[in-house]
Formats: C-alpha cells, sequence, structure tokens
C-alpha cells in the first residue's frame, strides 16, 4: 500500500493585491489520490506555484481550505505538515556537502548522528548518487542534473508523506531533463509517495503523470489522465495548449458546418450540435489526418495544397494550405509522403471519431 497522503483542495481563492489586483487563484478545488503523481500543467502566471505554495504551507488561501487524508490542514506552517519540497533554482547550501545538504532538516529536527547518516546513505542510493562517491563533495563540483538529485534526495531525507516540486528541471538541457523525468518516476513509484508536480512543459506532464491538472487565468479547466486529456480536451484552449493541434474556425446553419466543400453534420462530432446555429471551431490532431480514408468509414474528404514538408524519421510533418485560417499540418508515415510534392494539390481524410468541436460562446 502506498503510504503518500490523500490531498484535497477545496474551492482556493488567493488576490495578491501589492501591484494593483491580480487574482491568481479563483476557486481551485481537485483532489490527488493516495500514493498518486500529479503534475498541475500551465503557463507562466496561471496560478500553478501559488496552489502548491498554499499547499505546502507556504502560503495561507484567502478562502478555501486543503486537507491531507481528510484532515484540514489549512492553518499548519509547513514545518508541520510533512512535506518534502523541491524548488525551481534548487536552494541548496554551496558551501556545505552534498552529506550536509540532505542531512541539514534531520539535523534540524534532532535526528540521532547514525540514525542521519544511515538516512543519507539510503536516499543518495536512492537517487542513484553513491555515498562513498558523492557525499563529501561540494556543490559546486557537481553538474546541473547531479545537484538536481541532490535536491531530491533532500527533499525525502524525512520520509515525507507529500513531496511537491516547483518546475525542478526547467533550466537543465533536454537530455538530462528526460533522463531526470525517468528518475523521479522511478523514485516515485520505489516510494510510494503522493507527488504533486508543477510544470508549463507538456511533454514532463505527459510523461510523469498518473493525473493532471490544466490551468489558466488561476481556474482548473480539466483533470484528467494523460491520455483522456489529450484525447478529449474539455475546451479550445486545452486542445491547442497540450499537444499539437490544428484549431480551425467555421460556421455552422442548423448543426451543419461547411469545410472545404465538404458538408459536415456537428452531431456526428457531439449530439450537442444538432441544429446549432453559430461559430465553432473544429480541433484535429496532425495524426488524425491521412492520405487514405480510415476503415471505420466515419471521415471526411478534403482537398489541400502541400505547402512544406518536414523529415521526422518513421514520420513525415506535412504543411497544408486551404483548411484554415493557419498553416494545416498532418504527420504522415514517411513512406506515404516521400510522394508529396510542394505546391501540389493532395487530397486528404480526417477521421471524424478523433475531432472534436467547440462553440465561441
Amino acid at each position: 500500500m502506498a503510504k503518500g497522503v490523500s490531498l484535497q483542495v477545496v474551492d482556493v481563492w488567493k488576490t495578491y493585491r501589492d501591484r494593483g489586483r491580480t487574482e491568481a487563484l479563483r476557486g481551485v478545488t481537485l483532489e490527488v489520490e493516495r500514493g498518486e503523481l500529479f503534475s498541475i500543467l500551465g503557463p507562466s502566471g496561471c496560478g500553478k506555484t501559488t496552489l502548491l505554495r498554499i499547499i505546502a504551507g507556504l502560503s495561507a488561501p484567502d478562502r478555501g481550505k486543503v486537507f491531507f487524508d481528510g484532515v484540514d490542514v489549512t492553518g499548519l506552517p509547513a514545518y508541520e505538515r510533512d512535506i518534502g519540497m523541491v524548488f525551481q533554482d534548487l536552494a541548496l547550501f554551496p558551501h556545505l556537502t552534498v552529506y550536509k545538504n540532505v542531512a541539514f532538516s534531520l539535523e534540524l529536527a534532532g535526528v540521532p548522528r547514525e540514525v542521519a547518516e544511515r538516512r543519507v546513505r539510503e536516499v543518495l542510493e536512492l537517487v542513484h548518487l553513491p555515498f562513498e562517491v558523492f557525499a563529501h563533495r561540494k556543490i559546486q563540483q557537481l553538474s546541473g542534473g547531479q545537484q538536481q538529485r541532490v535536491a531530491i534526495a533532500r527533499a525525502l531525507a524525512r520520509d515525507p508523506r507529500l513531496l511537491l516540486l516547483d518546475e525542478p528541471f526547467s533550466h537543465l538541457d533536454y537530455k538530462v531533463r528526460l533522463e531526470l523525468i525517468k528518475e523521479l518516476k522511478r523514485l516515485q513509484r520505489e516510494t510510494g509517495v503522493t507527488t504533486v508536480y508543477v510544470t508549463h512543459d507538456q511533454n514532463e506532464a505527459m510523461m510523469l503523470s498518473d493525473r493532471l491538472a490544466l490551468m489558466k487565468d488561476g481556474v482548473v479547466l480539466q483533470v484528467g489522465r494523460p491520455d483522456e486529456v489529450y484525447r478529449k480536451p474539455a475546451n479550445a484552449f486545452v486542445a491547442s495548449f497540450l499537444g499539437e493541434s490544428n484549431l480551425v474556425r467555421l460556421r455552422a446553419v442548423g448543426g451543419v458546418a461547411e469545410f472545404r466543400g465538404a458538408r459536415l453534420d456537428l452531431s456526428l462530432l457531439s449530439e450537442e450540435y444538432k441544429g446549432y446555429t453559430g461559430e465553432v471551431t473544429l480541433f484535429v490532431r496532425p495524426e488524425h489526418v491521412s492520405l487514405h480514408p480510415p476503415p471505420h468509414g466515419r471521415y471526411i474528404e478534403v482537398e489541400a495544397v502541400v505547402v512544406d514538408r518536414v523529415f521526422l524519421g518513421p514520420l513525415t510533418k506535412v504543411v497544408l494550405d486551404g483548411l484554415g485560417d493557419a498553416a494545416f499540418e498532418a504527420l504522415f508515415p514517411s513512406r506515404d509522403a516521400s510522394g508529396l510534392e510542394e505546391r501540389a494539390p493532395v487530397k486528404v481524410y480526417i477521421d471524424l471519431s478523433e475531432t472534436r468541436v467547440f462553440s465561441e460562446e
């Protein structure tokens, strides 16, 4: 059984008034299950770090409650919440050794020296920094990735019930970041600690998370498994933020929109658009456009013009003109796309079972 806590955030509001009035959080409610790896995703300024600080006890909400295992901890200071935290700037002590950094919270708590050393050894081994090799090195002697591992080890040293991470890998290059994301997932599975990870990077969130919450302007727009949110976005913002997408604005009359000469019955996409009249946005992922009709038969056939091709190994990204206000992108198997020529017309098929529609209202 996972040893972490369950986390509930209920109707949390936060407004900053130091420079005018900024509503950082507006009625945020979410639940994280015990032992879950949960990401809070969104653009800069959406309120995700403010939410993490309130969960940690480093900031107080104007309104709302925070519960650990059903117990109200809203008024508890951070040091009484049994959490570990990794900050974006790591907050390591550069003048101390790796051992002293990791042992810092244990020494503050008065843990006996022998017990502290055993625990430091355990967590350093857990993050793949062998004690004999790294314990007595100074922080400046470590690479960025190694420093990040020290920060995670320090956060785990007191065996917290909840681990909070605020964009911890944002300053690292892609290869190191990818390696640490895999390591964090392994650590979380081995320890069972409930983990909340804040990021603006959609790829990090999708690779890491059991579930994620996507935020904008202080509001949670959607919560779900990465594949659920990716395939069934709640609105156009979620669709455009998570993964690559094509958004095409159309005019619907009586539930039917015309798309490049093809009549599209919107009720095939969602029953709520049956008979609908108004502006709509069609959402299509590049991988749901093909050069051949989908086998299930629910598709529309349209004509476009090839603008550009970008070879990506097994896949080729093809930019098409004439399918919307902006360039329309498709992902084709490279063997199929090899015969396409720039500025040449092409017939493509859009899979309606994977297409979504949103109203402009």
